[in-house]
């Protein structure tokens, strides 16, 4: 190439390049000033009715908006602020959870926060719930992590005296839990042809049992790092042989299951902030970013838990044989 050329495709080349990095800096520029905007003027703007996250999320289960939904939820919350504003956001949350995850058909739900803060309160969460601890922090397979699961009321037989007479309709009391659902089968007495009674169902309605679980960091990496010293020890000591089907038992040895869908609500990008990673496989992930220097997090509405949604649903699993 003659340096003629040279000289007159310089100013050419070097005009595109100021162009295009021109172009890409005003964008980051306006949506960085679009964000803030957002995040500092928001409290002033007229908030949405959050009465009508429960019958949007009904009206998406009506319409059939999604193909497929999760059986485990998992939802990864990026640390921010603290003392009691950090608890009582955290039990609001969990309050939100649970309830899109009745009406989801969800039954595991996990909810992970690096910094140990949901296992250090889990006893005021689970009081706060009206849940109940099955496993604690302190269980050796259980490390990093911390079970509740709903309080299941047992169906009570309600007393039957003889003076109900024949042809008396007893109906037996139902049981319902703190949301106001039926946990238990409404039964009344009818009379037969040798006056004998006969208990009969006039509704069979039993929600699936929720189980919730809070994980922190110790879940991951440093528990897979004990596990590993742990393993060698025993190895050394009984000279059997290290195998990959040892080692995969050993590191599935945390009674969590395979998340369906893990929701990671907070971080300039998108990281798993020490997330188990052994357990996300076949997991579809959604990111919701909000800069992390930003002293108050965003809530966690229906519009964002949506969103995940319907990436799970367009999702193409492919497990193979």
């Amino acid at each position: 190439m003659s340096l003629t050329v040279q000289r007159l495709l310089y100013p050419l080349h070097l005009a595109v390049l100021v162009s295009l990095h021109a172009v890409l800096a005003t964008s980051r520029a306006t949506r960085l000033a679009f964000r803030l905007g957002h995040l500092v003027f928001r409290p002033w703007f007229p908030r949405r009715r959050r009465a009508a996250s429960a019958s949007s999320l009904s009206d998406d289960l009506a319409n059939q908006r999604w193909s497929k939904l999760p059986r485990h939820l998992a939802v990864s919350l990026v640390s921010g602020g603290g003392g009691s504003e950090q608890r009582q956001r955290h039990v609001g949350l969990l309050k939100s959870l649970l309830q899109w995850s009745r009406q989801l058909g969800v039954t595991t739900l996990s909810v992970y926060d690096e910094t140990g803060v949901l296992l250090r309160n889990a006893a005021g969460y689970a009081e706060a719930l009206n849940f109940q601890i099955i496993s604690k922090e302190g269980d050796i397979e259980m490390e990093g992590m911390v079970t509740l699961a709903e309080p299941w009321v047992a169906a009570k037989s309600g007393a039957m005296s003889p003076a109900a007479g024949q042809g008396a309709r007893t109906p037996r009391t139902t049981d319902e839990d703190a949301s106001g659902e039926l946990k238990s089968t409404t039964l009344t007495l009818e009379p037969l042809a040798d006056s004998s009674t006969t208990l009969v169902a006039e509704e069979s309605f039993c929600p699936p049992h929720l189980r919730l679980n809070l994980l922190s960091r110790a879940a991951g990496r440093p528990r897979l790092a004990r596990l590993a010293q742990n393993l060698a020890v025993r190895v050394r000591s009984s000279g059997e042989e290290l195998t990959t089907e040892r080692v995969a038992e050993q590191v599935d040895a945390l009674p969590l299951g395979e998340p369906d869908l893990l929701l990671i609500f907070g971080g300039s990008y998108l990281r798993l902030h020490g997330f188990p990673p052994w357990q996300l496989r076949l997991t579809e992930m959604y990111h919701h970013s909000w800069p992390t220097w930003f002293s108050r997090p965003p809530e966690l509405t229906y519009d964002i838990l949506r969103k995940a949604l319907d990436v799970y649903g367009r999702a193409e699993m492919r497990l193979g044989r």
